[in-house]
């Protein structure tokens, strides 16, 4: 969910019970409010990963444009610091902006945000790898970012998988 403050919005996270009472564990209340930035924080996708570390991924409006924003908690609901070195990352694919839809958690620790990226005149599919520590991963499409066009009015991905061979589809 979104939390609306002064500055914008910020994205909600509750963890519940198994009665449907909030687990105190996360926080030392239950929820925790996540800024990727000060701006519009919309929460898209999450995973939990092996080591119980939550990582979310959405939007961040900056007012000019729409970028990917990733941050990664720890279980007691404190951000990771060894991720991306205070836990919380923004990435601006370019001066457009970008959507997101899924997130996907590889064994290796690699995180994959599967969603659109605009091109200035439509959205066009895009895929985005980070590695553990969340940097873009640079042996996924040379950069760690793909993106096609279909040639369709607007192209989206609103899921992603893994495939037992490690393709990603």
């Amino acid at each position: 969910g979104d939390l609306f403050t002064a500055a914008g919005s910020d994205i909600a996270v509750a963890r519940f019970n198994q009665d449907g009472t909030l687990d105190p564990g996360l926080n030392g209340e239950g929820w925790v409010f996540i800024n990727l930035y000060i701006s519009d924080d919309k929460g898209m996708a999450a995973v939990i990963q092996p080591d119980e570390k939550l990582v979310l991924a959405g939007t961040v409006n900056f007012g000019s444009g729409v970028d990917v924003g990733l941050a990664r908690y720890n279980w007691n609901g404190t951000l990771d610091t060894s991720f991306y070195g205070d836990g919380k990352l923004v990435t601006a694919v370019n001066s457009f902006d970008e959507a997101v839809h899924a997130l996907l958690y590889q064994a290796d620790g690699s995180l994959v945000v599967a969603g659109a990226v605009n091109n200035g005149v439509n959205d066009d599919f895009a895929a985005l790898r980070y590695t553990s520590t969340g940097s873009l991963d640079p042996t996924f499409d040379i950069d760690g970012v793909a993106v096609f066009d279909y040639g369709l009015a607007a192209d989206a991905a609103y899921a992603v998988v893994l495939l037992s061979d490690g393709k990603i589809l």
